[in-house]
């Protein structure tokens, strides 16, 4: 299994801060666990959940890999993606004690990242203003329905 186009971040981001877990091996692999594949899984499904709120933003996905703000998503998913790394080893840390590994790699859900990213593009004039509404026509006349008969008997 290899990452998706539409994905953030990479597998050997995630061993950066992980590599405590991996038990003296170099990187994820099918004996290590988790597993390479189960990894990739992670980092896929984050970044869907980022760009479902990008894509909500009016942002085109995945984002443009030159700019800062794929950083911005690359680090959100290689967080999230350590947090569940760290789900897979015992549960010693994982609460909402002071040092808790959770309260450090999990900081927000994927709207607050999405809004910021959107606000910036916007900002840096590579995303219109507007609202997704705008310039739809529902009825193709500006005639209230009421008014062209069609509640008549």
């Amino acid at each position: 299994m290899t990452l998706r186009a539409d994905s953030y971040g990479s597998v050997e981001a995630v061993r950066a801060l992980t590599r405590h877990l991996l038990d003296g091996a170099a990187t994820f692999s099918a004996t290590t666990r988790p597993t390479l594949a189960e990894v990739e899984g992670m980092i896929d499904r984050w970044s869907a959940v980022l760009n479902v709120d990008l894509i909500n933003r009016e942002v085109t996905v995945p984002v443009a890999a030159d700019s800062p703000a794929r950083l911005v998503c690359d680090q959100w998913v290689i967080r999230q993606a350590a947090a569940e790394v760290e789900l897979t080893q015992r549960g010693t840390g994982w609460n909402a004690d002071e040092g808790s590994r959770i309260q450090a790699l999990r900081m927000d859900t994927g709207e607050a990242v999405a809004s910021s990213v959107a606000a910036a593009l916007r900002k840096a004039g590579l995303l219109a203003h507007g609202n997704a509404r705008d310039g739809l026509s529902f009825t193709g006349t500006s005639v209230a329905v009421f008014t062209r008969g069609q509640f008549d008997a």
